[in-house]
């Protein structure tokens, strides 16, 4: 990226949608009639980051485990708001983009790039990308996209998948790390 900047080129890293914080979801988040107490901490971080941000990219900020989870709540999925549309503008302007693979494999690249055929795409992480049209090709059950048709009780299916998911994926996806023995000595 930088070699590209010294010869003059103008760089961008571009991401899907759901990288980027949405203020209007965030907004929602905070008004509804009653916020779950686990959540407030997040918000307040939220908050915090998303008065100080110029890209809005998740990336930016620490979260911890449980708040990718919720970070679902505020992303920008529709890539409606204004992170996102200014992500677009800045690779639709730029000579040469570093794509993350999940963007391309989403099908946003088709959309953004297709009018503008000068700009060499660099694909970030390529080595994932096949496991990344495997995703975008998937169904997504996320709590966020849980919430509207379980309310507040969407915690409950999210964290059984979760569970699920670290007792029986691979290692390489941050699965089950091994067996239990239990014998007598134990």
């Amino acid at each position: 990226m930088h070699e590209a900047a010294a010869a003059g080129l103008k760089t961008c890293i571009f991401k899907e949608p759901s990288f980027y914080i949405s203020k209007n979801k965030l907004d929602a988040a905070l008004n509804r009639e009653k916020i779950p107490a686990e959540e407030i901490p997040f918000l307040l971080k939220m908050i915090a980051w998303s008065a100080s941000t110029k890209s809005g990219d998740r990336e930016e900020i620490t979260l911890e485990r449980e708040e990718y989870g919720r970070f679902d709540l505020v992303s920008d999925f529709e890539g409606e708001d204004e992170f996102f549309k200014h992500a677009v503008k800045n690779a639709a302007a730029a000579d040469v983009v570093f794509i993350h693979h999940y963007a391309l494999a989403r099908g946003l690249a088709n959309e953004i790039f297709a009018p503008k055929l000068k700009a060499s795409l660099i694909i970030c992480e390529a080595s994932k990308l096949e496991d990344s049209f495997t995703a975008a090709l998937s169904k997504r059950f996320t709590e966020g996209a849980l919430r509207p048709v379980y309310g507040e009780k969407a915690t409950m299916p999210a964290g059984l998948l979760g569970i699920f998911f670290d007792h029986f994926s691979p290692i390489e996806f941050g699965g089950y790390r091994g067996n239990v023995i239990l014998n007598a000595e134990n």
